[in-house]
């Protein structure tokens, strides 16, 4: 991964905190587009915080520490990010380095200093922030005494994760040591930052890999029903799920059994221990099919391991516990699951949901998993900073996201089994059983290695009347099928502009108001986006639970009806004032100029509140008639409105997806079949076939090069010897040039020559004997090349004599052409290797007997037999003089 340009620079004035300067605006990862979504959901979530305290024993320094705080903020950009939503698309902006506060709260006179520290804690640690308009990262200090504070660090998830803790923390003791003593940073400039990464993930998400790995979860996840453990009856429940975390430490001598039985049969303890908690779970909920979430650190790339952002990644791992297999038969079960798994964690897990539910629609409202597992070593670790010692403190669960996040640390004194769950759902006593079940599990395990998991001692406990099978979708037949809804046309005004809003979101021509919004593919980043696009139009905030209560357009349309103050016929629709006090008209708003939107502050449902959230599909102007500007057009079927026109496929495929026809029984069952498909080939029978095609391929190749590919060409040269040949397919030669070739050359096809004549009369490539230049090579010539006798041009080489405009930003705005002094030759000398995919650039001279590595971009003279590599080329070593051995087709690299 290369660190790209800066993806643009967007304002001059940063988000509220920071200082004037430059603002770069970067894509969002896939990863913060459904932390973004969750948050629109539920802004100021404190289960998206990551709480860290430290303590700080010693003569503290506070100024010190302020700018100890400063720069670690300007030195990963994601600590200083914020974010804004340009219609459908979410960007991050970095903005300048700003300073960082950190208040202190005195309380060495209060009553009781350790209850009301441990309050102010907890207070700090649920403290939410503003995605779009403040800094997410945060810092707060606490004093108890002359050399004793506590250091409270709050960052969002949108930019962290766990591996990012460790970073600061590290840096935190490293800075501050330097700096009490005045030296330098002694911390190295990252060579990455997390915009380099967003840049590379967007580009990499278009590519065959990437489409692979999507399959792959697609196949994955057919069928998955999401693990249910029934909740416990507990009593006031908060609208915002708050966490709380019971803990277990395992006996050191049973993960160190534990350990030596996995590396026994290629497993690792995690592997294990998955084993352990999916067989407590299969007892808890007599579900044999379980999917467990897993989240691994994805920083493939070492140069990512010292970057701050969100990197982390989740993976579902599913097995078929059924039957009544040994422990052995089930580890290699779940061993051969998590190598899978492992082999596609480069696809985002937003990514997977989105594709998953768009071409299965198999999910429902639900994630395939509300039940996480996480296996890891200590982030953090005590260090002594100058004169400061630093020791972190158990962490504070801010919010559960999932029902349960069971994980396993490895600490000082061992490993220790936890469960982060939702209090809402669970009481304490059912997490501690599950962690003691667990635990008595792994100790049966490693007793009796090579007994069936149905004899271990787990109790079955909590599983619903009726068995899992009373948990099915009560949006799918008995057989699997999705249930077919009476289907319906818009009535009402409402109902026409919501439908419209739908049929934007989803793409399809006609949406019914009976439809579901998750038959309809719907996910949690559509859901977001529905929900701005209905406070922005209608002026109803509508609660996240909305969308599940009320799925289809007929019950939103209803509701929205039921909140409006003055109803649906008033002239202007007046929107309830969210809790800012900021209310939000229906209607279009004004535009705003170039780079203005650079640190806009988000709005309650985090996006801005103009036209850039959408267009309207319809309103209404101040005297009652149609707005001309987003009225609906002449001939809308059935009164439904749209803001675009979506592919006529699309409402096909829907139709087919959600139709009991039995041609479209038909068709799917055909599409699930297709790719399956394939016959025998017998080599008797195909031997024959196989060498008749060769042999005719052959002879069209030879006749096509013999009789047009070089004849066209050779006319093209101005002067050419004996012996030279190209390839089977044409070369694309343009402008007015001359092409001098010696004997015995070989130029292979779909080649691109371009001679740029404005510089002088007569552009030249000049190519010696005996040498070759491979295929999809590409010449820019303003002045001339020239390749030496016995030179190897391997596949994809490119060679630029000039840089294509000028460097002057004002000239280059105007189109005007590079200068005639910027334009150098390139010359080439005898017996040069230039290896695949090489840049050489302008004026550069390669001394004879010179490697090229593959890749390389030279940008300086190369003496004589030196091997070069790298961007920018250096040297990696020489070459001994030789004379090559002639070849006829110049192939290499």
């Amino acid at each position: 991964m290369k660190s790209p340009m800066r993806a643009s620079i967007v304002s001059t004035t940063a988000p509220e905190n920071a200082g004037g300067g430059d603002a770069y605006a970067f894509p969002a990862t896939v990863g913060q587009q459904v932390v973004w979504s969750l948050n629109c959901l539920s802004p100021g979530n404190p289960a998206h915080n990551i709480a860290l305290r430290f303590r700080l024993a010693g003569p503290l320094r506070p100024e010190i520490l302020e700018r100890t705080l400063t720069e670690i903020v300007r030195r990963h950009e994601a600590l200083r990010t914020s974010f804004v939503s340009e219609g459908a698309d979410l960007l991050q902006v970095v903005s300048p380095p700003p300073a960082v506060p950190v208040p202190m709260t005195d309380l060495t006179g209060a009553t009781d200093p350790r209850g009301a520290g441990e309050q102010a804690m907890a207070e700090e640690a649920v403290r939410g922030f503003d995605l779009g308009g403040q800094s997410l990262f945060r810092a707060r200090l606490l004093r108890f005494g002359t050399d004793e504070h506590v250091l409270l660090l709050t960052v969002h998830h949108i930019v962290a994760d766990g591996w990012s803790t460790g970073i600061i923390s590290r840096e935190l003791a490293a800075l501050y040591a330097a700096l009490e003593a005045g030296r330098p940073s002694p911390l190295p400039a990252p060579e990455l930052q997390f915009g380099d990464f967003a840049v590379w993930q967007s580009e990499w998400l278009r590519t065959p890999a990437a489409t692979a790995q999507l399959e792959y979860w697609t196949r994955q996840l057919t069928g998955l029903q999401p693990l249910l453990l029934p909740p416990d009856p507990v009593p006031h429940r908060a609208r915002i799920s708050t966490g709380e975390i019971e803990s277990v430490l395992l006996p050191r001598t049973l993960t160190a059994r534990l350990t030596q039985l996995g590396h026994a049969r290629g497993a690792t303890l995690f592997m294990v221990s998955l084993v352990g908690l999916k067989l407590v779970l299969r007892h808890r909920t007599g579900q044999e099919d379980v999917a467990l979430g897993a989240l691994i650190a994805g920083r493939s790339r070492t140069a990512l391991e010292s970057v701050v952002g969100l990197f982390v990644n989740t993976l579902v791992l599913r097995t078929d516990l059924s039957g009544a297999p040994t422990f052995a038969e089930l580890l290699e079960r779940v061993r051969a699951t998590v190598l899978d798994a492992m082999a596609n964690q480069d696809v985002p897990f937003g990514r997977v949901i989105e594709t998953v539910s768009r071409e299965q629609r198999m999910m429902g409202p639900r994630a395939p998993f509300r039940i996480n597992f996480i296996f890891q070593r200590a982030f953090l670790e005590p260090a002594q900073a100058g004169s400061v010692a630093i020791t972190p403190i158990r962490s504070l669960s801010p919010g559960a996201l999932l029902d349960l996040n069971f994980f396993m640390v490895e600490r000082e004194e061992g490993w220790r089994a936890s469960c982060e769950y939702d209090s809402a759902k669970y009481l304490p006593e059912t997490i501690r059983r599950l962690l003691s079940d667990f635990q008595d599990l792994l100790v049966a395990i490693a007793a009796d290695p090579g007994g069936r998991v149905s004899t271990f001692p787990v109790p079955a406990r909590a599983i619903p009347a009726g068995g899992p099978a009373d948990r099915r979708d009560p949006a799918r037949e008995p057989d699997g099928r999705t249930e077919v809804r009476p289907i319906a046309a818009p009535c009402t005004e409402v109902e026409a502009v919501l439908a419209g809003v739908w049929a934007e979101l989803f793409r399809i021509r006609d949406i019914q108001t009976t439809a579901d919004f998750f038959d309809l593919g719907g996910h949690s980043l559509l859901a977001a986006r529905l929900l701005v696009k209905i406070q922005a139009i209608f002026g109803v905030r509508l609660p996240a639970s909305a969308i599940f209560e009320k799925p289809t357009v007929r019950e939103m349309a209803r509701l929205i009806e039921a909140a409006t103050e003055n109803g649906w016929g008033a002239d202007v629709h007046r929107a309830r004032a969210d809790e800012h006090g900021a209310p939000a008209q229906w209607g279009r708003g004004k535009g705003r100029g170039p780079g203005e939107w650079a640190g806009t502050r988000l709005d309650a449902q985090g996006g801005p509140g103009d036209e850039r959230a959408g267009p309207l599909p319809h309103a209404t102007a101040p005297n009652g008639q149609p707005d001309p500007q987003t009225a609906p057009p002449a001939g809308a079927p059935n009164g439904s409105v749209l803001t675009r026109d979506p592919a006529r496929w699309g409402n096909l495929r829907w139709r087919l997806a959600t139709s009991n026809h039995w041609l479209a029984r038909t068709a799917k069952r055909a599409k699930r079949v297709w790719p399956r498909v394939s016959i025998p080939a017998p080599r008797v029978v195909f031997l024959p076939i196989l060498n008749t095609f060769l042999l005719t391929r052959g002879l069209y190749h030879f006749f096509l090069r013999v009789f047009i590919n070089e004849p066209l060409f050779k006319a093209y040269c101005t002067k050419y010897g004996r012996h030279v040949h190209t390839g089977t397919y044409l070369h694309w030669i343009q402008g007015n040039g001359a092409i001098v070739l010696g004997d015995n050359v070989t130029i292979d096809g779909r080649c691109v020559i371009t001679f740029a004549a404005r510089f002088v009369e007569r552009p030249t490539l000049t190519v010696g004997n005996k040498s070759g230049i491979s295929h999809n090579c590409t010449f820019v010539i303003g002045k001339a090349i020239t390749i030496g006798s016995h030179c190897r041009i391997a596949t994809g080489v490119q060679m630029f004599d000039s840089n294509g405009h000028p460097t002057d930003a004002v000239a280059r705005t105007r189109g005007d052409a590079p200068r005639a002094e910027d334009v150098h030759p390139i010359t080439i000398g005898d017996h040069v290797w230039i290896g695949r995919n090489a840049i050489i650039g302008p004026g550069v001279t390669i001394g004879e007997g010179a490697v090229v590595a593959a890749g390389a971009v030279v940008l300086t003279d190369v003496p004589p037999y030196t091997v070069v590599g790298g961007n920018p080329a250096g040297k990696m070593g020489s070459s001994r003089p030789r004379t090559p051995a002639p070849s006829r087709n110049g192939q290499g690299g």
